[in-house]
């Protein structure tokens, strides 16, 4: 995926936002790709189930790991890149 704002580079799991590296670990990295490829959201257990197949993590973690993206990419643009969109998922932000 890539626009003036964002650059998702899948071969190399890499995040460029406003011309900037989002240093993210493997599983942000993974959860932000997922995210991004569905533009109308993707529901946090379909997140869950893609990042952690086994089920080693609860579905708490991906809010955590959505917060910590939001924290990265606000050190860089100073706003969020992940929101919440309704029943119970996550989306990028419109203007990405």
């Amino acid at each position: 995926m890539k626009n003036e704002l964002l650059l998702i580079d899948k071969a190399t799991e890499t995040v460029i936002y406003l011309g900037y590296p989002l240093k993210l670990t493997k599983r942000e990295f993974a959860v932000f790709n997922l995210i991004a490829d569905h533009k109308d959201g993707i529901s946090s257990r379909e997140l869950l189930s893609a990042i952690s197949p086994n089920k080693d993590i609860g579905l708490g973690n991906v809010s955590v790991q959505v917060f910590n993206i939001n924290k990265k990419a606000k050190k860089i643009g100073g706003r969020n890149v992940i929101v919440e969109c309704r029943p119970d998922g996550y989306m990028l932000t419109k203007d990405l």
